[in-house]
């Protein structure tokens, strides 16, 4: 039978059920993250659909005026390894250069070679690599903690990444995500502050549950020296805590010793890996 591929609409979400019993291995409940989605003025949530069955589906999410994001790429697992994949990220990608956005971009596992062909494929290239860590709330053993004190400016940090010679480029991690490095993203986004110890640097996120409002997750994004990263990240513990169960730290190859040294956890792949997010981005 032949396979549609097309925005969802309203009564498509009667249909999400079946798939969301077939995706056992995944974090949404598509019953109402879809709805959410679909109401979402800044994402086109699109789908596979064979007659009635929904096979597959995907989002493209606006995060600035010029920059676009492929994300939730999913596929039933008896549709897999038929090209579905392949032709959810075209949609996405194409739907992107139709509405002019000027660049598109997408995140996955670090040798996910599925998603590295599908990448290589469509023109895509690998931008950036970041290493992810979590840690129950109560458990990071700290350092004392040194007066680290407000968050500070926008324009302070942005100056300040400037001189970090590791520092982001072009977007910063803040999960299985990355955001624009632009000043106006972050004027819009009051869940996400700098901090800066010297010449290290902080981006402390406080994710929220897109259904629920509540916060989901508690994110330290580091990039910096190595002497400043434990005090910094040391006082994030200390900040944040009390806001929910799990504290998740991504960091540069150079520092991730700090969050191990804390006992952060590193984050792993399904066969036990310790795994890595990268970041792959396509000019159009």
């Amino acid at each position: 039978m032949k396979i549609e591929y097309r925005k969802f609409q309203e009564a498509d979400l009667s249909k999400i059920k079946e798939f969301t019993d077939v995706m056992p291995t995944y974090f949404e409940d598509w019953n109402s993250y879809a709805s959410v989605l679909l109401a979402n003025i800044n994402c086109m949530f699109y789908g596979a659909f064979q007659g009635e069955k929904i096979i597959g589906l995907g989002n493209l999410r606006k995060k600035t005026e010029n920059v676009a994001w492929i994300e939730l790429i999913r596929v039933r697992p008896d549709n897999q390894l038929k090209g579905i994949g392949t032709k959810l990220f075209q949609f996405g990608d194409e739907a992107a250069k139709k509405l002019n956005y000027k660049i598109v971009g997408f995140a996955t596992e670090g040798g996910n070679t599925a998603s590295y062909k599908i990448g290589e494929k469509l023109g895509f290239k690998l931008i950036t690599e970041m290493i992810p860590f979590w840690v129950e709330s109560n458990k990071p053993k700290i350092v004392k903690i040194e007066n680290i004190g407000e968050p500070i400016s926008i324009d302070e940090a942005f100056d300040l990444i400037q001189k970090i010679p590791d520092g982001p480029k072009d977007y910063v991690a803040i999960g299985w995500n990355f955001v624009p490095l632009e000043k106006s993203f972050f004027e819009k986004e009051p869940d996400m502050k700098f901090y800066a110890k010297n010449e290290t640097l902080l981006l402390e996120y406080l994710e929220r549950d897109e259904s629920t409002g509540e916060y989901d997750w508690l994110k330290a994004i580091i990039y910096g020296a190595e002497e400043d990263a434990e005090y910094l990240l040391s006082d994030f513990v200390e900040r944040t805590k009390k806001y929910g169960k799990y504290l998740g730290c991504i960091t540069t190859a150079k520092l991730q010793h700090i969050p191990e040294k804390m006992e952060f956890i590193h984050s792993k792949s399904e066969d036990g890996r310790h795994n890595t997010i990268v970041m792959w981005e396509k000019k159009l």
